[in-house]
């Protein structure tokens, strides 16, 4: 036999063996999207840095997670990790502990000082960010990765946005939160504190900027009494309290009156009160207080139609 044994002579057959005809395909790789990474909002490349973790290279892991997301320690404490209910190892037995992980290595870059790296070269353009939120933060990070120099003004007196009003202390401390603020600060970017921007054109003007960001965040607050509508609006929401409060009231008092003062006075064997009392006295006090009340809700009522129809309040 001049040929081994099991090598084929040409492409799909081999002569030598007559075993017939041989399968040529092999098994190709294809690199699809996680259910975990399809999860994430903040869009991490978890699985990527997961493997990084698993090998105890914690700080490849860090730079590989802050490629998408710059606040892993914030992230690791209040994200709500969706992406451990489309893990795939909760069909075996338990999700990874995806948010434990980034939380570790969030405070492990900040316990060993890990900062980011200055940008590869400066593009010469300048970006206003209005609003020092996790938004903020995060645009003047990755802008700033990519060679823009960034200021931000924050109209507040500190940075962090929602992240520092909005959770507690208990659950975001607020030296972790300054720590990834800082971080981000110390690549380059420009924060300017006490600073409300009135108008985006002329502070782009006047300060030479190429591009803005507006991110002024989710705690603005809405009067709903100011403008030329406030009389109506008030007008129409105590009409409403009016409307739902009146059927409440004759309820309520006629519940008062047939459970307490008749249930109470009135004998069920001679009709008469079991202290010898006439029931009509409380009966004529109710209807007297109840009048009054009654007269003194519907003046109101009219007044707040009024009020509606001038558009004063």
């Amino acid at each position: 036999m001049d040929k081994p044994f099991a090598i084929t002579l040409d492409v799909g057959s081999s002569l030598a063996n007559r075993t017939g005809s041989w399968r040529t395909n092999r098994p190709l790789y294809v690199d699809r999207l996680p259910p975990c990474n399809n999860a994430c909002p903040a869009g991490e490349n978890i699985q990527s840095w997961l493997y990084h973790a698993e090998s105890s290279d914690y700080e490849a892991a860090w730079r590989v997670l802050t490629q998408d997301n710059p606040l892993p320690a914030v992230m690791g404490r209040v994200c709500y990790h969706p992406c451990e209910n489309e893990c795939n190892r909760a069909r075996l037995d338990t999700p990874v502990g995806i948010n434990s992980v980034e939380r570790f290595l969030g405070d492990e870059a900040i316990r060993r000082g890990w900062r980011f790296p200055a940008p590869a070269r400066e593009s010469g353009k300048r970006v206003l960010i209005v609003g020092a939120g996790p938004s903020g933060l995060s645009a003047a990070y990755h802008l700033r990765r990519l060679g823009h120099r960034v200021a931000i003004h924050e109209a507040g007196t500190f940075a962090g946005g929602m992240m520092r009003f909005g959770i507690p202390k208990y659950r975001l401390p607020r030296d972790v939160l300054d720590a990834e603020v800082r971080r981000i600060l110390d690549m380059g970017v420009e924060l300017v504190l006490d600073t409300k921007v009135d108008s985006i054109l002329s502070t782009m003007r006047m300060g030479e900027f190429d591009a803005a960001f507006l991110a002024v965040g989710a705690h603005i607050r809405i009067d709903i009494f100011s403008g030329k509508f406030a009389p109506r609006t008030r007008a129409l929401i105590d009409l409403g309290a009016y409307a739902v409060m009146l059927p409440l009231l004759v309820w309520l008092s006629y519940a008062l009156f047939q459970h307490l003062a008749i249930g109470y006075l009135r004998s069920e064997r001679s009709g008469q009160s079991a202290m010898n009392l006439p029931v009509w006295p409380f009966r004529i006090v109710f209807l007297v207080a109840f009048t009054l009340l009654a007269f003194q809700v519907l003046a109101e009522v009219l007044k707040t139609v009024r009020a509606l129809r001038t558009g004063s309040r």
